[in-house]
């Protein structure tokens, strides 16, 4: 028995079209474009995480802050200067009232003042600046 004679490939051996290659490529590239995407994925989720922290930390603090107001407003030292600043006055304090006489005579000087001259337009400040009193 004879062997029939084999066809001789012209293109050469690493060339040579394997669907098992093929296989082993496509799949290769699948799981990477797959892990590419699970990566992105996971990194706007930690970017998600990394905003809703700031925002947690950040309400954390304007708590703490309210909290420490709210104790001071139940102090008796607030409720004196609070009241203070609203006009009232404490048992034993004097109160002093101001008088505006003098706000009055000021006002009588002012109007017997003249009036001051009315000012001219920038623009014909301008014109007497370059070219004097002059008027064309």
């Amino acid at each position: 028995m004879t062997n029939p004679p084999r066809q001789i490939s012209t293109r050469p051996a690493w060339l040579r079209f394997r669907v098992g290659y093929v296989v082993i490529l496509a799949v290769v590239v699948l799981f990477s474009v797959k892990f590419a995407q699970q990566t992105w994925h996971d990194d706007q989720k930690g970017r998600q995480l990394a905003l809703v922290q700031a925002q947690y930390a950040a309400q954390l603090r304007e708590t703490s802050r309210l909290g420490k107001q709210i104790v001071q407003y139940k102090t008796l030292a607030f409720v004196r200067q609070q009241a203070r600043a609203w006009g009232y006055v404490e048992t034993g304090d004097q109160p002093v009232l101001i008088s505006y006489q003098h706000a009055k005579s000021a006002h009588r000087l002012m109007t017997l003042t003249p009036k001051p001259a009315r000012r001219q337009p920038v623009w014909r400040q301008w014109w007497q600046a370059f070219f004097g009193g002059q008027r064309h």
